[in-house]
Parts: structure tokens; sequence; C-alpha cells
């Protein structure tokens, strides 16, 4: 897995939500979710992520916060 941004690999990201370390490449490097905890937390929407971030971490971001892609 990959960040598209700066092409570092990051094989130890852990789902914050299952604590699984398999296929989590969703939300932000502060914030990982494999896919099956996104898709019920967020209902797979990147938009509601981005509410979330913002109601909860006031949308501050960091460079070593960066997006991850699916």
């Amino acid at each position: 897995m990959y960040n598209i941004k700066s092409g570092v690999e990051m094989t130890s990201l852990i789902c914050v939500s299952c604590k699984t370390d398999k296929r989590v490449k969703y939300g932000s490097m502060k914030h990982p979710y494999c896919k099956k905890c996104f898709d019920k937390k967020f209902d797979g929407d990147i938009d509601k992520y981005w509410e979330w971030m913002d109601k909860h971490h006031d949308g501050m971001l960091s460079v070593g916060d960066l997006i991850l892609v699916r």
C-alpha cells in the first residue's frame, strides 16, 4: 500500500475501529480505516468522513496526515 503523494510504503497502518491491518487504505494516516469499518461508519462516503473530521478534529490535517486513496 502506498501513499500516492509521497510514494512511501505504509505497512504499519492499523484500522482505528477493528484493529486489523488488512486492506487499511481509507481515511487518513492518523485515522485509518479498513473498507468494512469505513463503509459501516461513513456509509462509504468520503464526504461524510470529511464532515466527521471537521466536527471532531476541526478539519486540521498535518503533513503526516495525508489522505489515502481507494
